[in-house]
């Protein structure tokens, strides 16, 4: 999908703030580490990178009204005398926050690499 540098960057912004949310502030830290000697922090670090993009990838794909909670994508048809749109419905089966879709891949990155754990 064509998009323009500022509108990457406004989905890549938001994908970060998401990321950083659903870690409870973790990415945020990891992001901001700078001794990655440490094998731990350089996977922490490499996840949350990754994360980041599955997660802007998403918003890209849905466009602007996935920043709002409110995806284009909830009516799954509209009809108007004998024309018709089906729209993609996939959105149900991914995981939301608030009524913003998560990317499954994200998550299972984030999972993987220990930072959705909720304790200490």
């Amino acid at each position: 999908i064509p998009v323009s540098e500022s509108d990457f960057n406004r989905f890549a912004e938001r994908a970060s703030d998401m990321i950083n949310f659903i870690t409870f502030g973790r990415a945020e830290k990891v992001m901001t580490e700078k001794d990655l000697k440490y094998a731990k922090l350089k996977e922490r670090y490499d996840a949350v990178k990754k994360a980041t993009a599955a997660q802007t990838e998403v918003f890209v794909s849905l466009g602007d009204g996935v920043l709002t909670g409110k995806p284009s994508a909830e009516i799954s048809r509209e009809q108007l005398g004998n024309a018709a749109v089906n729209y993609d419905v996939h959105l149900r089966q991914t995981t939301e926050l608030y009524g913003i879709p998560i990317s499954g891949i994200a998550m299972g990155i984030l999972n993987n690499a220990g930072l959705l754990f909720r304790g200490i």
